[in-house]
């Protein structure tokens, strides 16, 4: 797969990277010995792990709102999520990663792992179920 230079592609970066200090502030103890990442265009997505390539904590972020781009995003996530315990998604903004993180819940289902989500510029992160701030 091609990523494109655009602003979008730039923003997933960002709020990549803006993913991996939220893990740290989250899980400052967490020592991971896995990494796992797929990037597109629009979206990205890394997961990480202390024990090989299991019980990985995954975060995830999408920047479009294209149905294409969002379906190749939820078939990205459902493939490496699956059933494992946790996901923070990170928006553009926290209204539109409330909004996206309802959406993957809704698709993925009930059984799926606990949702997160939260913002490139918010501090804290909320958990989907009840709206916890943590």
């Amino acid at each position: 797969m091609r990523i494109e230079v655009t602003t979008n592609s730039a923003m997933t970066r960002l709020m990549a990277y803006d993913s991996a200090c939220k893990q740290r502030i989250l899980f400052p103890d967490y020592e991971f010995d896995t990494c796992n990442s797929v990037f597109g265009t629009d979206y990205f997505m890394i997961g990480y792990s202390m024990n090989g390539k299991k019980n990985f904590q995954w975060f995830a972020g999408v920047v479009t709102e294209d149905p294409a781009e969002l379906q190749e995003f939820k078939d990205v996530v459902a493939e490496k999520q699956g059933q494992r315990k946790a996901l923070l998604y990170t928006g553009v903004s926290l209204e539109h990663a409330k909004k996206v993180a309802n959406w993957l819940q809704k698709e993925l289902g009930k059984k799926a792992a606990l949702i997160y989500y939260t913002s490139k510029l918010e501090k804290n992160v909320y958990a989907l179920e009840n709206d916890f701030t943590g």
